[in-house]
């Protein structure tokens, strides 16, 4: 199944990059970081990298006598990883790397990712419902589209029900095989909760706001609430279980919904949709750097 999965991956990358060959994307793409406003770039980055803080400020709740820069450089490590390897592959990365910096067991690290994506696939939702309603209120989405919204939020908070449920029982009763999965799904009181979900939404945000200068650089004239709409449709494809490399194809397809929706051109949803995500790869590779480099000055301690 792995093999099928990185196979439809390959599949859609190379299908996608002759897409972009017919339509002329690329060149478009370089007339647009020619004339890009490359300040606006640099404060994109500059709260590209705060962001990488506060994902790392939620493991350091969880595991409060683990050091910061360690952390930092496992979430950069493995957001660069998951963004460029097919089939969701890159998500293997930050257990592997939590196993190897703190000797966490695979079942424990595996949780926390868990854990982690099911906070920020909460907040997306609900950043992304308020960005929804505003719209639905401008009248520019229609009836239908409100009912399928409600009926994939409520089967996202059905599925997470019975998934928090299941595992507070399974833990239970295996208490003594998973003790550190246990205290952990333990210790997880409504405080500590709260204050996740919270740097959850910062997170996403401050995560949107970065798309917002990205585009400004780039002359894309898209409101904060325009981008929210149109990235997050783009966002919610990165929780699929096929991931193109690069996760080129996949990325734009949710930029082009997500604008097809606002009346924006099919051809103009992927032109935005590629300039957007070239820019987040640069990033996140530009990131991935320097935490490659804590990583290993940190291993070497």
């Amino acid at each position: 199944m792995k093999i099928l999965k990185i196979f439809i991956g390959f599949l859609i990358f190379f299908i996608f990059f002759y897409i972009i060959y017919k339509e002329n994307i690329f060149f478009i793409f370089l007339i647009k970081v020619k004339s890009a406003n490359y300040l606006y770039l640099f404060f994109a980055f500059s709260l590209y990298i705060f962001v990488f803080v506060l994902r790392s400020l939620r493991i350091k709740i969880l595991e409060k006598d683990k050091d910061f820069l360690s952390l930092f450089s496992i979430i950069g490590i493995n957001t660069f990883l998951n963004n460029i390897l097919p089939a969701r592959l890159g998500e293997l990365s930050l257990p592997i790397l939590l196993k190897k910096i703190y000797n966490f067991g695979y079942l424990k690290g595996s949780l926390y990712l868990i854990l982690l994506r099911i906070f920020d696939f909460l907040s997306l939702f609900f950043i992304f419902t308020l960005s929804f309603l505003y719209f639905f209120y401008k009248r520019k989405l229609s009836l239908s589209f409100i009912y399928k919204h409600s009926f994939i939020l409520g089967l996202v908070l059905i599925f997470l029900s019975i998934f928090l449920l299941f595992s507070r029982y399974f833990m239970k009763k295996y208490k003594n095989k998973f003790e550190d999965i246990e205290n952990i799904l333990f210790n997880l009181n409504r405080k500590t909760l709260i204050f996740l979900f919270t740097i959850s939404l910062l997170i996403w945000s401050f995560k949107f706001f970065t798309f917002f200068l990205i585009f400004r650089a780039l002359k894309y004239n898209f409101s904060y609430l325009e981008t929210i709409f149109i990235v997050s449709f783009a966002e919610i494809t990165t929780i699929l279980p096929i991931h193109s490399l690069g996760g080129f194809g996949s990325f734009e397809l949710g930029i082009i919904q997500g604008a097809y929706l606002l009346n924006i051109s099919l051809k103009k949803g992927l032109e935005i949709g590629f300039s957007l995500h070239i820019f987040l790869l640069i990033f996140s590779f530009l990131v991935f750097l320097v935490s490659l480099y804590i990583y290993r000055k940190k291993s070497k301690i």
